[in-house]
This record gives C-alpha cells, structure tokens and sequence, in this order.
C-alpha cells in the first residue's frame, strides 16, 4: 500500500499503532474491520438469521431524497480525493462508494422489516 507506514508496537509503553494514511477514513479501515471479524469467526454472529441480502449501491434518486442534488453531485464528483463533507464529516478516496453501499443497506433493512421478511435489522 502506497502512502502507509507500516504498523508498530511498543508493548513497553502499551501503545499500539496502526497502518497510518494520509486519510484514515478510507476503505481500506472498514475492509481491515471486517476481515478480523471474520478471521475471528465472529461476522456470522452479526447475521444470524442467514438473510443475506446482496449489497447495491443507493441511486443518486434515493440520495437526494435526504441530501440536495448539488451536495450528492459534489460528493460524487470528489470521490476519489479526501475531503470534508461538513460538521467534521471527514472522507477519504473510495468513501463514497461505501456511504452509497450503507444508504442502500439501510433502505434494504427498512423495507424488508416493513414487508414482514425480517423482525428487525
């Protein structure tokens, strides 16, 4: 990985320091997450009702139903450069792909309680 320092460890002082980017908040933070959880076996205990359901990314449309068109299309256009989205809303290169990924899981979750498929989400 380009533009990171490799990640150290000083037991004698207790300090434990991850792999640092020029941006922390980035993909690569939230696909590090998920590997240790499932590396400790753990992820399948976040879905235990075996509902899987295949992840979409949200459509501007469904965006701007809480965002204004301007704000998702200057979020779309710096999607690959850091930046500050407002009120220390911090993202990094690829974190538009993932807040559109969330968006559409939440609608997904929403309206699979609502239909009765699951109790909860």
């Amino acid at each position: 990985m380009s533009g990171c320092d490799i990640a150290t460890v000083d037991v004698s002082a207790g300090e434990y320091t991850q792999p640092t980017l020029q941006n922390f908040e980035n993909e690569l933070t939230k696909r590090r997450a998920k590997n240790l959880l499932e590396a400790c076996n753990l992820y399948p205990l976040l879905y235990p009702t075996k509902i899987q359901c295949p992840p979409r990314q949200a459509t501007p449309e469904e965006v701007e139903l809480v965002h204004s068109p301007e704000y998702v299309a200057k979020m779309l256009a710096s999607s690959q450069t850091p930046g500050d989205a407002g009120s220390y809303a911090h993202y990094g290169p690829g974190s538009t792909h993932i807040a559109l990924t969330s968006v559409a899981s939440a609608i997904d979750a929403t309206e699979a309680v609502i239909k009765g498929e699951i109790d909860n989400a």
